[in-house]
């Protein structure tokens, strides 16, 4: 991560309070192909729908990504 860089996201309410005092808040994990568990940021955003919206606080239409991102592109039942 790059310090001194800040950007407006949206977040839960656990994470600036740790911010303020100094602590790291909980991080949001990934499973990877070897079955470790990465903060989601880690991920390479290609082989991560959650790392490439930053868990879906950008880029738009969060359902229709996460649906693309699913194999074969699927889509809810009934569509």
């Amino acid at each position: 991560m790059m310090r001194g860089l800040t950007a407006p996201v949206p977040a839960c309410w656990a994470c600036p309070v740790a911010g303020s005092e100094r602590m790291v808040p909980d991080i949001l994990t990934a499973r990877v192909a070897d079955g470790a568990y990465l903060p989601y940021y880690e991920v390479p955003a290609e082989r991560s729908v959650w790392s490439a919206t930053g868990f879906g606080a950008f880029g738009g239409d969060l359902v229709e990504q996460v649906r693309r991102a699913l194999p074969g592109g699927r889509r809810a039942v009934g569509e």
